[in-house]
Protein backbone atom coordinates (compact mmCIF):
# COMPACT_ATOMS: atom_id res chain seq x y z
CA UNK A 1 0.00 0.00 0.00
CA UNK A 2 1.07 3.21 -0.64
CA UNK A 3 0.75 7.21 -0.13
CA UNK A 4 -0.35 7.54 -4.27
CA UNK A 5 -2.80 4.84 -3.85
CA UNK A 6 -4.72 5.84 -0.74
CA UNK A 7 -4.55 9.32 -2.52
CA UNK A 8 -6.48 7.95 -5.81
CA UNK A 9 -8.80 6.11 -3.22
CA UNK A 10 -9.66 8.86 -1.86
CA UNK A 11 -10.56 10.64 -4.64
CA UNK A 12 -12.34 7.90 -6.34
CA UNK A 13 -14.30 7.96 -2.88
CA UNK A 14 -15.08 12.02 -3.50
CA UNK A 15 -16.09 12.09 -6.95
CA UNK A 16 -17.67 8.54 -6.96
CA UNK A 17 -16.14 7.76 -11.05
CA UNK A 18 -13.44 6.58 -12.11
CA UNK A 19 -13.16 9.23 -15.01
CA UNK A 20 -14.00 12.13 -12.94
CA UNK A 21 -11.66 11.43 -10.09
CA UNK A 22 -8.64 10.58 -12.86
CA UNK A 23 -9.16 13.91 -14.58
CA UNK A 24 -8.99 15.95 -10.99
CA UNK A 25 -5.84 14.00 -10.53
CA UNK A 26 -4.69 14.53 -14.34
CA UNK A 27 -4.08 10.50 -14.57
CA UNK A 28 -5.65 8.04 -17.33
CA UNK A 29 -8.52 6.62 -15.80
CA UNK A 30 -6.73 2.95 -16.59
CA UNK A 31 -4.11 4.23 -14.30
CA UNK A 32 -6.84 5.19 -11.38
CA UNK A 33 -8.28 1.80 -11.82
CA UNK A 34 -5.83 -0.11 -11.90
CA UNK A 35 -4.44 1.24 -8.58
CA UNK A 36 -7.79 0.91 -6.96
CA UNK A 37 -7.81 -2.90 -7.98
CA UNK A 38 -4.54 -3.72 -7.03
CA UNK A 39 -5.29 -1.72 -3.31
CA UNK A 40 -8.16 -4.18 -3.12
CA UNK A 41 -6.35 -7.36 -3.71
CA UNK A 42 -3.46 -6.16 -1.52
CA UNK A 43 -6.01 -5.72 1.22
CA UNK A 44 -7.98 -8.72 -0.12
CA UNK A 45 -11.39 -6.75 -0.01
CA UNK A 46 -13.71 -4.75 -2.06
CA UNK A 47 -13.78 -1.34 -1.35
CA UNK A 48 -16.55 -0.32 -3.90
CA UNK A 49 -19.88 -1.32 -4.90
CA UNK A 50 -20.45 -0.99 -8.60
CA UNK A 51 -23.86 0.05 -8.78
CA UNK A 52 -25.09 2.01 -12.49
CA UNK A 53 -21.97 3.17 -13.41
CA UNK A 54 -21.20 4.49 -9.78
CA UNK A 55 -18.97 3.16 -7.23
CA UNK A 56 -20.86 2.49 -3.73
CA UNK A 57 -18.16 1.91 -0.41
CA UNK A 58 -18.64 -1.10 0.88
CA UNK A 59 -18.12 -1.49 4.53
CA UNK A 60 -14.57 -2.01 4.43
CA UNK A 61 -14.26 0.97 2.08
CA UNK A 62 -15.83 3.02 4.54
CA UNK A 63 -13.65 1.91 7.03
CA UNK A 64 -10.77 2.21 4.82
CA UNK A 65 -11.60 5.59 4.38
CA UNK A 66 -11.15 6.97 7.66
CA UNK A 67 -7.98 5.47 7.86
CA UNK A 68 -6.54 6.85 4.85
CA UNK A 69 -8.16 10.53 5.37
CA UNK A 70 -6.10 10.54 8.64
CA UNK A 71 -2.78 9.34 6.79
CA UNK A 72 -3.12 11.64 4.09
CA UNK A 73 -3.49 14.51 6.74
CA UNK A 74 -0.76 13.55 8.57
CA UNK A 75 1.62 13.19 5.20
CA UNK A 76 0.18 16.92 4.74
CA UNK A 77 1.50 18.06 7.26
CA UNK A 78 5.01 16.84 7.48
CA UNK A 79 5.47 17.79 3.87
CA UNK A 80 4.23 21.59 5.03
CA UNK A 81 6.43 21.44 8.56
CA UNK A 82 9.17 19.88 6.00
CA UNK A 83 8.98 22.94 3.24
CA UNK A 84 8.43 25.32 6.46
CA UNK A 85 11.62 24.78 7.17
CA UNK A 86 13.76 24.87 4.53
CA UNK A 87 12.05 28.10 3.59
CA UNK A 88 13.45 29.17 6.77
CA UNK A 89 16.92 28.32 6.30
CA UNK A 90 19.30 30.39 4.72
CA UNK A 91 21.27 28.84 1.63
CA UNK A 92 24.98 30.60 1.12
CA UNK A 93 26.10 30.03 -2.31
CA UNK A 94 29.96 29.08 -2.78
CA UNK A 95 32.06 28.53 -5.82
CA UNK A 96 35.57 26.73 -6.00
CA UNK A 97 37.67 24.53 -8.05
CA UNK A 98 36.93 20.61 -7.55
CA UNK A 99 40.10 20.32 -5.71
CA UNK A 100 39.09 22.88 -3.22
CA UNK A 101 35.57 21.63 -2.84
CA UNK A 102 36.62 18.83 -0.24
CA UNK A 103 39.29 20.83 1.27
CA UNK A 104 39.27 23.42 2.70
CA UNK A 105 35.94 24.10 1.57
CA UNK A 106 33.87 20.93 3.18
CA UNK A 107 35.77 21.21 6.35
CA UNK A 108 34.67 25.07 6.72
CA UNK A 109 31.39 24.16 6.05
CA UNK A 110 30.92 21.09 8.55
CA UNK A 111 32.35 23.35 11.09
CA UNK A 112 30.24 25.98 11.00
CA UNK A 113 26.92 23.77 10.72
CA UNK A 114 27.73 22.37 13.79
CA UNK A 115 27.25 25.76 15.29
CA UNK A 116 24.85 26.70 12.78
CA UNK A 117 22.89 23.49 12.02
CA UNK A 118 19.62 25.80 10.33
CA UNK A 119 22.03 27.34 7.39
CA UNK A 120 22.48 25.40 4.04
CA UNK A 121 25.49 26.10 1.41
CA UNK A 122 25.43 25.35 -2.04
CA UNK A 123 28.53 24.61 -2.99
CA UNK A 124 29.41 24.58 -6.77
CA UNK A 125 32.42 23.42 -8.89
CA UNK A 126 34.04 25.59 -10.93
CA UNK A 127 37.21 26.97 -12.06
CA UNK A 128 38.71 29.91 -9.93
CA UNK A 129 38.03 32.49 -12.87
CA UNK A 130 34.58 31.04 -12.72
CA UNK A 131 34.10 31.52 -9.40
CA UNK A 132 35.73 35.02 -9.29
CA UNK A 133 32.93 35.97 -12.72
CA UNK A 134 29.68 34.14 -11.21
CA UNK A 135 31.03 36.51 -7.43
CA UNK A 136 31.25 39.93 -9.87
CA UNK A 137 28.00 38.81 -11.13
CA UNK A 138 26.21 38.11 -7.84
CA UNK A 139 25.44 35.13 -8.66
CA UNK A 140 27.44 33.77 -5.65
CA UNK A 141 28.24 34.77 -2.31
CA UNK A 142 31.84 33.65 -2.06
CA UNK A 143 34.11 32.41 -4.17
CA UNK A 144 36.74 29.92 -2.83
CA UNK A 145 40.19 30.43 -5.32
CA UNK A 146 43.38 30.53 -6.30
CA UNK A 147 45.25 33.59 -4.38
CA UNK A 148 47.32 34.77 -7.75
CA UNK A 149 43.93 34.95 -9.73
CA UNK A 150 42.24 37.58 -7.44
CA UNK A 151 43.68 40.92 -9.24
CA UNK A 152 40.48 42.89 -8.77
CA UNK A 153 39.77 45.86 -6.38
CA UNK A 154 35.99 44.80 -6.23
CA UNK A 155 37.00 42.13 -4.58
CA UNK A 156 37.81 41.17 -0.94
CA UNK A 157 39.06 38.55 0.74
CA UNK A 158 40.87 36.21 3.44
CA UNK A 159 43.35 33.68 3.15
CA UNK A 160 41.89 29.99 4.19
CA UNK A 161 45.01 28.06 3.40
CA UNK A 162 48.74 28.20 1.99
CA UNK A 163 50.57 25.30 0.61
CA UNK A 164 53.66 24.10 -0.61
CA UNK A 165 53.52 22.10 -3.94
CA UNK A 166 54.93 18.26 -3.25
CA UNK A 167 56.09 15.55 -6.07
CA UNK A 168 54.74 12.14 -4.68
CA UNK A 169 55.68 8.95 -5.91
CA UNK A 170 55.94 5.10 -5.49
CA UNK A 171 58.30 4.43 -2.14
CA UNK A 172 60.33 1.76 -5.12
CA UNK A 173 60.91 5.22 -7.09
CA UNK A 174 64.58 6.40 -7.31
CA UNK A 175 63.07 10.20 -6.08
CA UNK A 176 60.99 8.58 -3.14
CA UNK A 177 62.02 10.77 -0.43
CA UNK A 178 64.68 12.96 -2.25
CA UNK A 179 65.15 16.58 -1.65
CA UNK A 180 65.48 19.94 -4.14
CA UNK A 181 64.52 18.14 -7.16
CA UNK A 182 65.23 19.46 -10.13
CA UNK A 183 63.33 19.79 -13.39
CA UNK A 184 66.20 17.98 -15.58
CA UNK A 185 65.70 15.02 -12.82
CA UNK A 186 62.69 14.79 -14.34
CA UNK A 187 63.18 15.78 -17.45
CA UNK A 188 62.40 11.66 -18.65
CA UNK A 189 60.14 10.97 -16.54
CA UNK A 190 56.37 10.32 -16.96
CA UNK A 191 54.03 13.08 -15.36
CA UNK A 192 50.36 12.79 -13.83
CA UNK A 193 49.06 16.40 -13.07
CA UNK A 194 45.66 16.59 -10.92
CA UNK A 195 43.97 18.47 -14.20
CA UNK A 196 44.83 21.30 -17.18
CA UNK A 197 43.43 24.18 -14.82
CA UNK A 198 44.42 22.77 -11.18
CA UNK A 199 46.52 25.50 -9.59
CA UNK A 200 49.97 23.73 -9.14
CA UNK A 201 49.32 22.47 -12.84
CA UNK A 202 50.37 25.88 -14.82
CA UNK A 203 53.35 26.41 -12.10
CA UNK A 204 54.73 22.95 -12.49
CA UNK A 205 54.91 23.46 -16.93
CA UNK A 206 56.11 27.10 -16.00
CA UNK A 207 59.19 25.33 -13.53
CA UNK A 208 59.65 22.97 -16.42
CA UNK A 209 60.08 25.74 -19.06
CA UNK A 210 62.03 27.58 -16.79
CA UNK A 211 64.83 25.13 -17.42
CA UNK A 212 64.12 24.86 -21.05
CA UNK A 213 62.03 21.46 -20.47
CA UNK A 214 59.25 20.54 -22.30
CA UNK A 215 57.73 18.30 -19.33
CA UNK A 216 56.44 14.62 -20.24
CA UNK A 217 52.87 14.88 -19.69
CA UNK A 218 51.12 11.51 -19.75
CA UNK A 219 47.62 12.13 -17.79
CA UNK A 220 45.57 14.84 -16.62
CA UNK A 221 43.54 13.63 -13.69
CA UNK A 222 41.19 15.04 -11.28
CA UNK A 223 40.76 15.59 -7.52
CA UNK A 224 37.44 13.58 -7.15
CA UNK A 225 39.27 10.42 -8.18
CA UNK A 226 42.45 10.92 -5.84
CA UNK A 227 42.75 7.21 -5.28
CA UNK A 228 42.62 6.60 -9.10
CA UNK A 229 45.49 8.82 -9.31
CA UNK A 230 47.53 6.92 -7.47
CA UNK A 231 46.89 4.07 -8.48
CA UNK A 232 48.26 5.25 -12.21
CA UNK A 233 51.30 6.60 -9.83
CA UNK A 234 52.11 3.22 -9.07
CA UNK A 235 51.33 1.39 -12.50
CA UNK A 236 53.22 3.90 -14.33
CA UNK A 237 55.85 4.85 -11.79
CA UNK A 238 54.80 8.29 -12.59
CA UNK A 239 55.04 11.16 -10.00
CA UNK A 240 52.36 13.98 -9.35
CA UNK A 241 52.14 17.12 -8.13
CA UNK A 242 49.46 18.18 -4.90
CA UNK A 243 49.54 20.68 -3.00
CA UNK A 244 51.11 19.40 0.42
CA UNK A 245 48.35 21.11 3.00
CA UNK A 246 45.24 20.07 0.82
CA UNK A 247 46.37 16.55 0.78
CA UNK A 248 48.17 15.62 4.07
CA UNK A 249 46.70 12.73 5.77
CA UNK A 250 44.87 11.12 2.57
CA UNK A 251 48.59 10.09 1.30
CA UNK A 252 48.75 5.88 0.88
CA UNK A 253 51.75 4.41 2.96
CA UNK A 254 53.14 3.27 -0.02
CA UNK A 255 53.49 6.75 -1.27
CA UNK A 256 56.61 8.95 -0.53
CA UNK A 257 56.80 12.80 -1.20
CA UNK A 258 60.21 14.43 -2.77
CA UNK A 259 60.89 18.24 -2.44
CA UNK A 260 61.61 20.51 -5.43
CA UNK A 261 64.38 22.73 -5.93
CA UNK A 262 62.82 26.07 -6.17
CA UNK A 263 59.89 26.16 -3.74
CA UNK A 264 56.26 26.69 -5.36
CA UNK A 265 54.14 28.32 -2.88
CA UNK A 266 50.38 28.71 -3.11
CA UNK A 267 47.54 30.80 -1.51
CA UNK A 268 43.70 29.55 -1.14
CA UNK A 269 41.56 32.91 -0.63
CA UNK A 270 37.87 32.95 -0.04
CA UNK A 271 36.52 36.17 -1.71
CA UNK A 272 33.26 38.18 -1.70
CA UNK A 273 32.33 41.38 -3.31
CA UNK A 274 33.80 44.59 -2.06
CA UNK A 275 30.46 46.42 -0.90
CA UNK A 276 27.85 43.73 -1.50
CA UNK A 277 25.55 43.82 1.96
CA UNK A 278 25.86 40.13 2.67
CA UNK A 279 22.89 38.04 4.63
CA UNK A 280 23.58 37.49 8.30
CA UNK A 281 24.68 33.98 7.95
CA UNK A 282 27.10 34.72 5.19
CA UNK A 283 28.63 37.09 6.93
CA UNK A 284 28.68 35.10 10.09
CA UNK A 285 30.57 32.25 7.81
CA UNK A 286 33.34 35.10 6.57
CA UNK A 287 33.61 35.71 10.28
CA UNK A 288 33.82 32.05 11.37
CA UNK A 289 36.68 31.62 8.36
CA UNK A 290 38.76 34.08 9.46
CA UNK A 291 38.65 33.12 13.03
CA UNK A 292 39.52 29.56 11.90
CA UNK A 293 42.51 30.62 10.10
CA UNK A 294 43.97 32.69 12.82
CA UNK A 295 43.08 29.98 15.01
CA UNK A 296 45.27 27.88 12.60
CA UNK A 297 48.36 30.40 12.18
CA UNK A 298 48.19 30.67 15.74
CA UNK A 299 48.43 27.10 16.82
Amino acid sequence: MTITQLRYFVAVCKYGKIRTAAERLFVSAPTLSVAVRNLEEELDVSLFIRSNGRLILTEAGKQLLQYANNILAECDGIEAEVKRIKNSMSVIHIGAPSTLCEYPAAKLIEGFMTEHPSVLFELSQMSSLEALQQLEEGKIDFAICDGQEVHSDTVESIELLESTVGGYVHKNHRLAGARNVTPQMLAEEPLLLLSRRAMPSNEIIHWFQTANINPNIFMYQFREILSVTFTMVRSHNAPVFLLDAMFDGVIPDDISRFSLDFPLKFKILMACKTGRVLPEPARDFYNYCRRSRTQEQDS
